[in-house]
């Protein structure tokens, strides 16, 4: 059972990574998310945020949603060279800033805004609502229609044995 709950563990880890990828092009079209991503790079976080934002940008879980990567020089450096998953203009070397645009985008005050990024970045999301206590509700269709797609009804793991 035990070795069961880590292979579904990792399958949703890495649904999730596929998602935020398969997500990213897609919505990268609508007029929604060029809304929320231009905010997104030029406006700061208001003082009265609900999250303490050096805190969260420094835990482990915000840094592998970035792919965020120790680096020697500079702290770290996400391992994603698309400049449509970040939403701050520095936010692949800079997760605290990552994290700011994110809150921005996520709690936009216009509700088509903050829904495109919702629906962009459901990991983001579920993530920040549960540092706040709640549950997340999203409503995305086309996270509804992918998630019907990849629904298996099992996994199977085939491993190789060394000749």
């Amino acid at each position: 059972m035990r070795l069961f709950n880590s292979r579904a563990s990792l399958f949703v880890r890495l649904s999730l990574i596929i998602l935020s990828l398969f997500s990213a092009s897609a919505l990268a079209k609508t007029s929604d998310f060029t809304k929320t991503a231009t905010f997104a790079k030029t406006a700061t976080v208001t003082k009265n945020s609900d999250f303490d934002i050096p805190t969260l940008a420094n835990q482990s879980y915000w840094l592998k949603l970035g792919h965020y990567l120790p680096n020697t020089l500079s702290g770290y450096e996400s391992t994603i060279d698309s400049e449509d998953f970040f939403l701050a203009a520095n936010g692949k070397t800079h997760p605290k800033q990552e994290l700011a645009a994110t809150i921005n985008a996520l709690y936009h005050a216009d509700a088509s805004v903050a829904k495109a990024a919702r629906c962009q970045y459901p990991a983001r999301f579920t993530w920040l609502e549960s540092k706040a206590g709640r549950t997340a509700q999203l409503d995305c269709p086309e996270l509804e229609r992918w998630q019907k797609v990849l629904d298996p009804d099992g996994m199977t793991w085939f491993f190789q044995l060394p000749l």
